[in-house]
């Protein structure tokens, strides 16, 4: 599953039929890497533990108000699929962060607001990340679709 979250999904169907007032888009998202992927709601699931490992959600900058998705993310293509622009890349790990199953968007460091799930490109593709290891997401991808 690869996409915006059901909390966003909602946010975006009551707004374009109901007339209401969508969440203000984040300046910062957070990239928070998981072992076991979260509800469509990005609740559940298994974070990254920061016990002992050094591991902390990834801050990504959108882009300023109105200025557009930011120079982090593409655009979305033809089949409304947003990438990573640019190489995303966590501190190297000081004790084992696992098998890392998939990754999340947040709007806040710990806790916050799920914006989207997503999966590495490759289907079935994982990272293990050991002592020592980085955590590294090349230019492209990490992929959300726009569903």
């Amino acid at each position: 599953m690869s996409g915006f979250s059901l909390t966003l999904r909602q946010a975006i169907g009551a707004h374009v039929f109901r007339n209401t007032r969508m969440p203000p888009p984040p300046a910062v998202l957070w990239v928070a890497a998981f072992n076991v992927m979260p509800d469509v709601r990005g609740e559940g699931g298994g974070e990254v533990s920061s016990a002992g490992t050094g591991y902390t959600r990834l801050a990504v900058p959108t882009g300023g108000a109105g200025t557009g998705i930011g120079a982090q993310w593409t655009e979305p293509d033809e089949l409304a699929k947003i990438r990573n622009a640019l190489e995303l890349k966590w501190p190297k790990a000081t004790g084992n962060y696992g098998r890392i199953a998939g990754f999340a968007l947040f709007d806040a460091p710990t806790g916050g607001m799920c914006w989207g799930l997503g999966e590495l490109l490759e289907e079935g593709e994982s990272l293990t990340i050991l002592r020592n290891d980085q955590l590294v997401i090349d230019p492209g991808q990490l992929e959300f679709t726009v569903a």
